[in-house]
């Protein structure tokens, strides 16, 4: 009994009419747009002393500072920066804790079950370096993150984040504490906040001082009128009473 294999057409059957596959197309085949991965270059980053050699692909994809980067360098010559420990891309101002919530973030991805072992403090790592390198979906990622744990952050450093980030909410969510608690600002605070926000927390504060006011006022009556055997014909005093 011979032991040779059948030809793969013999063994699936054709597809006729409209169920037919496009392989059935006599045209030479395209690499898809999207699933045709060529090869991936690495780079080699330096940042605090430190050497990564990490795949090119997510800086393309996400950073438009590093695609702007990496396309503007000749594709086959390897004395460019990023292609030898000689010759790393220089990285001054990133931190490596950053650096390293970036790398977390591209080879962990968030479908990944890891997020036990981030904390706030990754994620503010993560949204300062995808700030200054414009990663934009990162970003976003970051601040989704951080939001419901935002009143962790001291009110001093979340009100000069949200300067440097130009984040509204967060500033907004500093003047509503502000606003609401017992103490005024101090020196630090009212230099954070800058003229134009400690003009703000002066009005809101008055408004919410006045509505306290009002609310104190409204149940000190009603506490009087609950007391008083004269409810409803005004205060014993004033009622207009004459002897016998």
């Amino acid at each position: 009994m011979s032991t040779a294999k059948e030809p793969l057409a013999t063994i699936v059957p054709s597809v006729q009419g409209d169920d037919a596959p496009e392989a059935q197309d006599q045209s030479p085949p395209t690499p898809d747009d999207k699933y045709y991965l060529k090869e991936d270059p690495m780079a080699i980053f330096l940042v605090d002393r430190r050497l990564y050699r990490v795949h090119r692909h997510y800086f393309l994809e996400e950073s438009e500072i590093f695609r702007d980067i990496f396309r503007l360098q000749p594709g086959s010559n390897t004395d460019c920066e990023g292609t030898s420990d000689e010759r790393p891309i220089l990285l001054p101002e990133a931190k490596r804790v950053e650096f390293e919530a970036l790398m977390d973030y591209f080879y962990s991805p968030p479908h990944v079950q890891v997020k036990s072992r981030r904390g706030l403090d990754f994620y503010l790592n993560l949204l300062s370096i995808s700030h200054r390198f414009v990663f934009e979906e990162v970003f976003q990622y970051a601040l989704k993150e951080i939001r419901p744990n935002l009143a962790q952050i001291p009110i001093d450093r979340r009100l000069s984040l949200g300067a440097k980030y130009d984040l509204e909410e967060w500033q907004s969510s500093v003047l509503n504490e502000l606003v609401s608690r017992p103490t005024i600002l101090s020196k630090e605070e009212a230099e954070a906040l800058g003229l134009e926000r400690v003009l703000v927390y002066i009005r809101l504060r008055e408004d919410v001082q006045n509505k306290r006011l009002q609310d104190k006022e409204k149940e000190m009556e009603m506490k009087w009128q609950k007391l008083s055997p004269f409810r409803g014909r005004g205060s014993p005093f004033f009622s207009g009473r004459t002897g016998s």
